[in-house]
């Protein structure tokens, strides 16, 4: 539930002309759940120990919300995307339901054809591109185009499934998306679900079902709840 209202006030606060106004009684609801979870074990105590460290325990509430809105907002555009692109592919849904390791790849693809987000901003360590980006500079990355650089993928517009090529959508290096383990998880465990049970017709509108995932324990084994 309080997932659920976060979006709304994190918008509200980063754009204050929308003219939402802020619900005040909610933060303070939001830091006191923190502060419960921050005396316990994970990854907020976790995270609240480095920023003490840093002398930034105060931040605690901005990067735990920053954290759990790209969790929800992010991975269920990625999985939303992801299911529609792929069941627009003739055959795809069948495919991989014949081949179920076939899922994973076919998921690297998609990102990399259409990443759940288009841009990135960073700032530069250092000079780069023969001085044209200086050190500090704040730059937007465009993941989209990086994506499909003629010099590194062949055909990048075509979704070839069994391409298995690198892509940039959760990032790279030190500064890579915390999430994106969390992410794939996710989208292979609500997509599988619906391979199973959904037979999409290619150009059509589609009725999915929807995916709940909260892991439910049959049989021994866990797996996602799907209803329509």
């Amino acid at each position: 539930r309080m997932l659920d209202l976060l979006e709304p006030q994190l918008i509200a606060a980063l754009f204050p002309m929308a003219g939402q106004p802020l619900d005040q009684d909610f933060f303070a609801r939001w830091n006191r759940m923190l502060a419960e979870s921050a005396g316990t074990d994970g990854l907020l105590a976790d995270l609240s120990r480095d920023l003490a460290t840093t002398d930034a325990a105060a931040d605690l509430g901005i990067f735990a919300a920053m954290f759990a809105f790209a969790s929800t907002g992010n991975v269920s555009r990625f999985i939303a995307q992801a299911t529609i692109g792929l069941s627009a592919q003739p055959g795809s849904f069948a495919a991989l339901r014949r081949d179920p390791a076939s899922l994973g790849p076919a998921l690297e693809e998609w990102l990399r054809v259409e990443p759940p987000l288009n841009f990135v901003h960073l700032v530069a360590s250092e000079t780069l591109c023969d001085g044209g980006i200086a050190a500090g500079n704040s730059v937007m990355v465009a993941l989209a185009n990086a994506n499909r650089d003629t010099r590194t993928f062949d055909a990048p517009e075509d979704f070839r499934p069994g391409r298995q090529a690198r892509h940039l959508s959760f990032g790279t290096g030190p500064h890579a998306c915390i999430g994106a383990g969390i992410a794939r998880s996710l989208a292979d465990l609500a997509i599988a679900a619906l391979i199973r049970r959904f037979d999409p017709v290619p150009g059509a509108a589609q009725d999915f079902p929807v995916v709940h995932l909260m892991p439910l324990r049959i049989g021994g084994q866990t797996c996602a709840e799907t209803s329509t």
